[in-house]
Protein backbone atom coordinates (compact mmCIF):
# COMPACT_ATOMS: atom_id res chain seq x y z
CA UNK A 1 0.00 0.00 0.00
CA UNK A 2 1.49 3.48 -1.20
CA UNK A 3 1.64 6.11 1.71
CA UNK A 4 -1.05 9.12 0.85
CA UNK A 5 0.54 11.90 -1.63
CA UNK A 6 1.21 15.22 -0.50
CA UNK A 7 0.31 18.01 -2.83
CA UNK A 8 2.39 20.88 -3.44
CA UNK A 9 0.43 23.62 -1.80
CA UNK A 10 -0.46 25.53 -5.22
CA UNK A 11 -1.31 22.95 -7.00
CA UNK A 12 -3.88 22.13 -3.45
CA UNK A 13 -5.28 25.95 -4.29
CA UNK A 14 -5.64 25.34 -7.98
CA UNK A 15 -7.98 22.08 -6.80
CA UNK A 16 -9.68 24.25 -4.54
CA UNK A 17 -10.46 26.97 -6.78
CA UNK A 18 -11.50 24.43 -9.48
CA UNK A 19 -14.27 22.64 -7.55
CA UNK A 20 -15.80 26.15 -6.57
CA UNK A 21 -17.38 25.97 -9.76
CA UNK A 22 -19.17 23.97 -12.60
CA UNK A 23 -16.58 22.52 -15.32
CA UNK A 24 -18.75 21.37 -18.04
CA UNK A 25 -15.88 20.71 -20.64
CA UNK A 26 -12.32 20.52 -20.45
CA UNK A 27 -9.46 21.37 -23.13
CA UNK A 28 -5.85 20.31 -22.79
CA UNK A 29 -3.51 22.44 -25.20
CA UNK A 30 -0.18 22.19 -25.86
CA UNK A 31 2.65 22.23 -28.48
CA UNK A 32 5.18 19.57 -29.39
CA UNK A 33 6.38 17.72 -26.24
CA UNK A 34 4.13 19.21 -23.97
CA UNK A 35 1.17 18.12 -25.97
CA UNK A 36 2.49 14.60 -25.93
CA UNK A 37 2.39 14.18 -22.04
CA UNK A 38 -1.42 15.18 -22.24
CA UNK A 39 -2.55 12.61 -24.06
CA UNK A 40 -2.65 10.28 -20.64
CA UNK A 41 -4.49 12.69 -19.10
CA UNK A 42 -7.57 13.21 -21.70
CA UNK A 43 -7.03 9.32 -21.30
CA UNK A 44 -7.53 8.71 -17.93
CA UNK A 45 -10.30 11.73 -18.35
CA UNK A 46 -11.99 9.77 -20.49
CA UNK A 47 -12.00 6.30 -18.84
CA UNK A 48 -12.99 7.95 -15.73
CA UNK A 49 -15.15 10.48 -16.31
CA UNK A 50 -18.45 11.92 -18.50
CA UNK A 51 -16.83 15.25 -18.48
CA UNK A 52 -16.16 15.81 -22.72
CA UNK A 53 -12.48 16.66 -23.22
CA UNK A 54 -10.66 17.56 -26.17
CA UNK A 55 -6.93 18.03 -26.85
CA UNK A 56 -5.50 20.57 -28.99
CA UNK A 57 -2.67 22.07 -30.31
CA UNK A 58 -2.09 25.81 -28.53
CA UNK A 59 -2.10 27.62 -32.15
CA UNK A 60 -4.82 25.08 -33.44
CA UNK A 61 -6.82 25.84 -30.43
CA UNK A 62 -7.11 29.97 -30.48
CA UNK A 63 -7.65 29.76 -34.48
CA UNK A 64 -10.70 26.98 -34.28
CA UNK A 65 -12.32 29.04 -31.19
CA UNK A 66 -14.52 26.07 -30.45
CA UNK A 67 -17.86 27.06 -29.77
CA UNK A 68 -17.98 25.10 -26.40
CA UNK A 69 -15.15 27.36 -24.76
CA UNK A 70 -16.92 29.52 -21.88
CA UNK A 71 -17.14 30.37 -18.63
CA UNK A 72 -17.06 26.82 -17.77
CA UNK A 73 -14.43 25.57 -19.49
CA UNK A 74 -11.29 24.26 -17.71
CA UNK A 75 -8.39 24.71 -19.73
CA UNK A 76 -5.41 22.73 -18.79
CA UNK A 77 -2.20 24.44 -20.71
CA UNK A 78 1.62 22.81 -20.60
CA UNK A 79 4.69 24.20 -21.63
CA UNK A 80 7.43 22.87 -20.52
CA UNK A 81 9.71 26.28 -19.98
CA UNK A 82 6.73 28.15 -19.66
CA UNK A 83 7.37 30.52 -22.74
CA UNK A 84 6.06 28.38 -25.26
CA UNK A 85 4.50 31.55 -27.44
CA UNK A 86 1.51 29.93 -28.98
CA UNK A 87 0.62 28.22 -25.56
CA UNK A 88 0.86 31.79 -23.83
CA UNK A 89 -1.39 33.12 -26.70
CA UNK A 90 -3.49 30.21 -25.90
CA UNK A 91 -4.43 31.37 -22.25
CA UNK A 92 -5.16 34.62 -23.04
CA UNK A 93 -7.71 33.85 -25.76
CA UNK A 94 -9.22 31.02 -23.24
CA UNK A 95 -9.19 33.48 -20.43
CA UNK A 96 -11.20 36.06 -22.86
CA UNK A 97 -13.59 33.41 -23.24
CA UNK A 98 -14.12 33.61 -19.37
CA UNK A 99 -12.76 29.84 -19.08
CA UNK A 100 -10.87 29.09 -16.03
CA UNK A 101 -6.78 28.20 -16.93
CA UNK A 102 -4.55 25.69 -15.22
CA UNK A 103 -0.82 26.17 -16.20
CA UNK A 104 1.69 23.30 -15.93
CA UNK A 105 5.52 23.70 -16.43
CA UNK A 106 8.54 22.07 -15.36
CA UNK A 107 10.62 25.14 -14.58
CA UNK A 108 8.86 26.62 -11.22
CA UNK A 109 10.31 29.64 -11.79
CA UNK A 110 9.06 30.22 -15.03
CA UNK A 111 6.39 32.46 -16.07
CA UNK A 112 2.48 30.46 -16.05
CA UNK A 113 1.51 30.09 -19.84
Amino acid sequence: MHPPVALDSAVAAALAEIAKTRVSHVFFVACGGSLSIMYPAKFLLDQHSRLPSDLYNAAEFAARAPKTLDAQSLVILCSMTGTTAETAAAAVFARAQGARTVGLTIAPASPPP
